[in-house]
């Protein structure tokens, strides 16, 4: 599949434009009118754009594995194996589906809450277990274990089979951590409580399901008169199940809480804002006046900011917050030049 770079570019663009907006509305950062602050508004547009393309080609990676079926194992009939016996296509689908899906984000929740010193091993674990036991009972599910003789494993179609669903079975779980992540904080506390977890699963494994069912293959009739008279790229993408996942997707991101929550996630995964606790000193040779309420300390030389959140630091634009004027979470714009940062947080090297 021939992955359109420009046009998600392009998207992406768009988005961080709608995203940077929101953010700074949000924040009550006074919009930067001077032609001065051009290269920092590009610097945070070019961020988010880069973070949201990466975003979309990822997925637009796990849906080629859905439609194109690379390593061509048969897909659509793996996912939908053992379908006389579970008694319905649609039956046998989300049954493959959750015996496949299930154990790998149960085992990730579990690890995480009991055991998280070893959650990231066992979870790469996972990865590899769960997915090498579907592809065996995909291929030899007529089979017992006796009859077959492990000849399945050893042939080149349960390679593939394997490769093919140990990358859906990581970017699963990357997927769901990501989407247990995002709702919990860009809403409220929710999945801190049993009812709220067990509806973000849920509604996680009905999005991943609809991204991953089968695109209905094309009888040899369709594959012709599309070849005469052209693809109707509308209706082959109603068709597509997918479609419908990204474009609620979408939607939902551009929510405005939603979209602030992606901006500021992103500067913090970046460490130029989102939150982070920053501490600022500076010569008193420099002569700043900056608020008292802001300054910790002073020696002969250099004061010493308090623990100040970052808003948004990009070099020539500087928003943090703090209490002033007996007014809490105030956003202050500080003096870029000749200020420099101290991570409170940094841990101790050996």
């Amino acid at each position: 599949m021939k992955i359109p770079y420009k046009k998600i570019i392009m998207f992406s663009t768009i988005l961080g434009i709608y995203y940077l907006f929101v953010f700074i509305r949000y924040e009550r950062i006074p919009f930067p009118l001077d032609i001065s602050m051009l290269p920092t508004l590009f610097l945070a547009l070019g961020i988010l754009s880069g973070l949201i393309t990466i975003f979309i080609i990822f997925y637009a990676l796990i849906s080629s594995f859905v439609l194109l079926d690379p390593f061509e194992i048969g897909y659509s009939n793996i996912f939908y194996v053992n379908t006389k016996q579970l008694g319905g296509k649609n039956v046998a689908g989300i049954f493959n589906f959750f015996i496949f899906f299930f154990p790998p984000t149960i085992v990730l929740v579990i690890t995480s809450i009991f055991t998280p010193d070893f959650a990231g091993a066992i979870a790469i674990s996972s990865t590899i277990i769960f997915p090498a036991l579907f592809s065996y009972y995909a291929l030899s599910h007529e089979k017992n274990i006796k009859q077959d003789k492990l000849q399945t494993i050893r042939s080149g179609l349960y390679l593939r089979t394997f490769l093919t669903f140990m990358t859906l079975a990581t970017c699963s779980l990357i997927s769901f951590y990501l989407f247990i992540t995002y709702l919990d904080l860009a809403f409220t506390d929710g999945s801190k409580t049993l009812i709220g977890s067990v509806l973000y699963m849920l509604g996680f494994y009905g999005f991943n399901f609809f991204v991953l069912k089968p695109f209905q293959q094309k009888d040899n009739f369709q594959r012709r008169a599309d070849h005469y008279h052209g693809v109707n790229l509308k209706n082959t993408l109603l068709k597509i199940p997918a479609f419908y996942c990204y474009l609620f997707a979408i939607a939902f991101s551009l929510l405005p809480n939603v979209a602030h929550y992606t901006v500021s996630k992103s500067f913090l995964f970046l460490n130029i804002g989102g939150g982070i606790e920053r501490i600022y000193f500076f010569s008193k040779k420099e002569r700043m006046d900056l608020p008292n309420e802001i300054i910790d300390q002073c020696d002969k030389r250099v004061c010493y900011t308090k623990k100040l959140r970052v808003v948004m630091d990009l070099g020539s634009a500087r928003y943090v917050k703090n209490s002033i004027l007996g007014i809490e979470n105030a956003v202050i714009a500080l003096p870029t030049p000749n200020m420099y940062m101290v991570d409170p947080n940094a841990k101790e090297s050996n």
